[in-house]
C-alpha cells in the first residue's frame, strides 16, 4: 500500500511555508502496522532557511486515509512546550495492549494512546552532548521492537564508545517472557548482544611512536649518560 505523505496545516501556516517551494522537506522515518491494519508513520517537516522543525506522528486507517496527527518536539514560539521533546531518529512500536511506544536515541520512550490524544507516561534521555550524564533521566530504549511472543527487543545505549563523545546505541536486549511496558512499570532488559565494539582512535588520533634519534655520519657517538 502506497501512503500519502501529509502534515498538519499548522507548522506550515506558522512558518509561511510555500508548498512549492524548495527550501523545506517532509522526512519519514519509520512505520509501523497494528494486527487490525492502522499505521503509523512518524516523520519530520523542516525548513532550512531559519532552522525551523517539527516531528509528527501520522496513524492511518487500513485504507491508507489519515486518521490523527500528532505534532511534537518543536513548539512554536510563545507556545506551550509539547509533552514530547524532539528525538534524535524516532520509531514506533505497537505493544501487546495496543500502546504506541516512541522511542528516539540515545535512549528516550514516550508511551502514547492509540487515537494519538494523550502521552500516558516519559522515560526521556535528551541527546544533547551536555544534558545526557544528568542523574535525574530516567531512560529506557532507543529503539523497540515487539517479537511475535510479546517480548521487547530493544537497542539501548552506553558511554565511553572508543572516541566517541555522549551515549550511542550498542547493546540489544531483551525483556523476560510475560512481562511489559506499562505506565507504572519498566521491564527488565537482558543484554544479548553489542553489535559495535570498542575501536581502537583513528590514525589521526595516535601518537606516533619515538624514533630512535639519527647520527650524522662521521660523527662521534656519544657516551651514555649513567644516573646514580
Amino acid at each position: 500500500m502506497t501512503l500519502p505523505i501529509t502534515a498538519p496545516a499548522s507548522p506550515p501556516d506558522l512558518h509561511h511555508l510555500d508548498p512549492e517551494a524548495d527550501d523545506w522537506a517532509l522526512t519519514t522515518h519509520h512505520a509501523v502496522a497494528t494486527a487490525a491494519g492502522d499505521t503509523y508513520v512518524p516523520a519530520a517537516l523542516r525548513r532550512y532557511r531559519g532552522h525551523a522543525g517539527h516531528q509528527m506522528i501520522t496513524r492511518y486507517a487500513p485504507d491508507g486515509t489519515p486518521t490523527a496527527t500528532a505534532v511534537f518536539g518543536q513548539a512554536p514560539p510563545g507556545a506551550i512546550p509539547t509533552a514530547i521533546p524532539e528525538g534524535d531518529g524516532p520509531t514506533l512500536a505497537v505493544l501487546p495492549d495496543g500502546t504506541l511506544a516512541l522511542s528516539s536515541k540515545p535512549g528516550s520512550t514516550h508511551l502514547l494512546t492509540p487515537d494519538l490524544d494523550h502521552v500516558l507516561v516519559s522515560w526521556p534521555m535528551p541527546w544533547g552532548r551536555d544534558k545526557q550524564h544528568d542523574p535525574g533521566h530516567d531512560p529506557f530504549a532507543a529503539s523497540i521492537a515487539v517479537t511475535p511472543a510479546g517480548r521487547l527487543l530493544c537497542m539501548t545505549s552506553e558511554y565511553k564508545l572508543s572516541h566517541w563523545a555522549g551515549a550511542h546505541p550498542n547493546i540489544v536486549a531483551l525483556s523476560e517472557p510475560a512481562t511489559t511496558l506499562t505506565p507504572g512499570r519498566k521491564p527488565e532488559l537482558r543484554a544479548i548482544a553489542t553489535p559495535r565494539r570498542t575501536r581502537r582512535p583513528p590514525e589521526r588520533h595516535r601518537r606516533p611512536p619515538p624514533r630512535a634519534p639519527r647520527r650524522r655520519p662521521g660523527a662521534a657517538r656519544q657516551p651514555a649518560h649513567t644516573f646514580t
